[in-house]
């Protein structure tokens, strides 16, 4: 087992690199949370004649499940959070989320890594027209993680006007709402 450690000098295109090697030899991982973080060390540490690749923060991280719940995502491999979601067991109108396989519904997909390896790891499947992928944009420099997303177009901001792009129902509806995202962020950027 190799150990890379990530440094302010972020480096995307090493995801694409991992990524390109085949499922049974490399595997790259994005906890969403702390405790599926934990979950996601301790399977790495116990496995064998892999190449694990974890992509995480400096920053302290959210628990969004419990220890338990994040052991069950992990071992899923992936899932619904109920209290994340308000479908209520009926079709989303959007995806927001780090993935999601909706046949027929836009996906806002926001992502640690550039654009393009989502894409491809996307084509030619169902409702790849409708996913649109927020990420690096080669925008580095050393500054805040606030700073990072700002740049890159990953803020909370942008991800509502992708929602509101997308959904072409919502548009007049929202037209307010996007106006209020415009200027929050503009706000925010001081």
């Amino acid at each position: 087992m190799g150990v890379r450690r990530a440094t302010s000098a972020q480096d995307p295109g090493f995801i694409d690199h991992m990524r390109s090697k085949k499922a049974a030899v490399a595997r790259v991982y994005l906890p969403p949370d702390a405790n599926t973080l934990l979950s996601t060390i301790d399977h790495c540490l116990r496995s064998r004649n892999d190449i694990n690749v974890v992509v995480a923060g400096k920053q302290p991280a959210l628990d969004y499940l419990s220890v338990e719940q994040a052991v069950l995502h992990g071992a899923r491999g992936l899932g619904i959070w109920e209290w994340a979601s308000n479908d209520d067991g009926g079709l989303p109108d959007v995806v927001m989320a780090c993935a999601g396989d909706t046949p027929d519904r836009p996906v806002v997909f926001a992502f640690h890594g550039y654009p393009a390896l989502i894409h491809r790891l996307t084509y030619r499947r169902a409702n790849h027209h409708n996913i649109h992928v927020r990420g690096y944009n080669e925008e580095e420099t050393t500054t805040t993680p606030f700073d990072i997303v700002m740049m890159n177009d990953l803020d909370r901001f942008h991800l509502v006007m992708d929602v509101i792009d997308r959904l072409p129902a919502l548009q007049a509806r929202a037209a307010h709402l996007r106006q209020e995202m415009v200027d929050n962020r503009a706000r925010a950027c001081g």
